[in-house]
């Protein structure tokens, strides 16, 4: 019986709506981790370019960033925005979320396809990104 109140306890405590200063922890700890993402990526791309990794390794680097950013992505859209300022926050992170995603994405089709100046030109595009992640923590925390 009191395994069942227990159970009840928790699904009740976990569906509760996060407050304006949680959804901003949810929020700021996606960009870290879409922010560590595109670092990663980055850098497997440069040491992929010199010749410095082998393909499964760089394959299952950039897959993993990918799924950190959709993950990452994911934890945003689920929650529950609780206030108009978190909504706005919301609206400023989420399109960063999908660039680097897709940015990701494109290094890793460049890699894929052998493609060393797509490699360079996707892995530029994601400098700009991580700035703006890199502020977003930043102006979060």
């Amino acid at each position: 019986m009191a395994g069942g109140v227990a159970l009840v306890a928790v699904m009740v405590w976990s569906s509760w709506p996060v407050n304006p200063s949680g959804y901003r922890q949810v929020l700021s700890g996606a960009a870290q981790d879409a922010l560590s993402a595109s670092g990663t990526t980055m850098l497997v791309a440069q040491a992929d370019g010199a010749g410095d990794l082998i393909g499964p390794y760089t394959a299952t680097a950039l897959d993993e960033s990918r799924e950190a950013v959709a993950t990452a992505t994911q934890s945003v859209l689920a929650e529950a925005v609780p206030d108009e300022a978190s909504a706005q926050l919301r609206a400023e992170l989420v399109p960063l979320l999908i660039a680097a995603s897709d940015s990701i994405a494109a290094v890793q089709t460049a890699v894929e396809e052998s493609d060393s100046a797509g490699v360079d030109e996707a892995a530029a595009m994601l400098t700009p990104i991580q700035d703006q992640l890199d502020r977003f923590v930043t102006d979060t925390a």
